[in-house]
């Protein structure tokens, strides 16, 4: 792995940064856009549907469909394909020494539940911008974004040797680029983050349809079930 690709994913896999990099995100375009007075009842709002309904309920959806498919993580996988494969060991003998970059949860791979819960939050914002705003595809109109993370100071032991700096041209790049930052970590097959972000992308829509009951005073739309009195 490059050094550029252990920093791809780090950011990722580190939720607090990972969050706080979305939110930094949308922030300046949010101050561009809304009045002085109206900008921290805004924000609340902001806040609302994306760090408190879409990156929380993706992470309860992406839990239930690994429930679901149970499938096994890449280590796994490979290690029983090296010890009953033996075409795959012979013309794959690094895999017997493989292991993710990431220490993998123990819970099942699909789908990835941080390309869910980062892209939630992503299609929530969006949704949110073109309402108040009438602005469509915010997070492809963010502006440049950097992240650095430094050498061997982050959360994972096999971050970078050296300082890198991420450049993405708008957010929307970096939530493409989710499914093949977990492949990176060596924790997620490409499909599961595929899966991730779409599955993602459902929660926060849902989650936008949550807030406009609640802004219609549909009181019920908190309810988890229709016939909760």
């Amino acid at each position: 792995m490059t050094e550029k690709e252990k920093a791809v994913a780090e950011l990722s896999n580190n939720h607090v940064s990972g969050s706080m990099f979305l939110i930094m995100a949308y922030v300046p375009l949010l101050r561009s856009l809304a009045s002085e007075e109206d900008y921290s009842k805004m924000y609340d709002e902001f806040s609302l549907v994306t760090s408190g309904c879409a990156e929380y309920a993706a992470a309860h959806a992406a839990w239930r469909h690994k429930r679901t498919y149970l499938a096994g993580r890449p280590a796994t996988v490979i290690r029983h394909l090296v010890n009953t494969n033996s075409e795959f060991a012979s013309a794959h003998p690094e895999a017997k020494d493989f292991g993710p970059m990431i220490p993998a949860g123990d819970h099942p791979e699909y789908p990835s539940g941080s390309s869910a819960i980062y892209s939630a939050f992503a299609q929530a914002a969006d949704d949110w911008f073109l309402d108040k705003f009438n602005l469509a595809d915010a997070s492809k109109n963010t502006g440049p974004l950097t992240f650095t993370v430094p050498a061997s100071k982050f959360y994972w032991t096999g971050a970078p040797s050296e300082d890198v700096t991420l450049e993405y041209e708008n957010l929307n790049e970096w939530i493409e680029e989710l499914p093949l930052s977990r492949v990176y970590g060596g924790v997620h097959f490409m499909d599961a983050g595929i899966a991730g972000v779409a599955l993602g992308k459902e929660v926060g829509h849902a989650c936008s349809r949550l807030l406009k009951r609640l802004r219609d005073g549909d009181m019920t739309a908190t309810y988890p079930y229709a016939n909760r009195e």
